[in-house]
């Protein structure tokens, strides 16, 4: 049972950090890594290393999000 639930978080907490690269994009375009990179930089130092990690994250799924959009179709 705690392994459904424990994996049922971590879906979550992926559509969570999906969406948020999303909105980054949204906001700032091309320069959506640079700002989730300062918003890691922030929380470290800040200590907040849970919200560092969690925007390294962010700042990942922007990266496949960009890379995946300039990939060709292929036919």
């Amino acid at each position: 049972m705690f392994g459904i639930l424990k994996a049922l978080y971590c879906l979550m907490q992926e559509a969570e950090i999906q969406a948020a690269a999303r909105q980054i994009i949204l906001l700032h375009g091309t320069r959506a890594q640079n700002q989730a990179a300062k918003q890691a930089d922030k929380m470290f130092s800040r200590g907040d290393i849970a919200g560092f990690h969690r925007w390294n994250r962010v700042k990942d799924a922007i990266k496949d999000i960009e890379r995946k959009s300039q990939a060709p179709f292929a036919p």
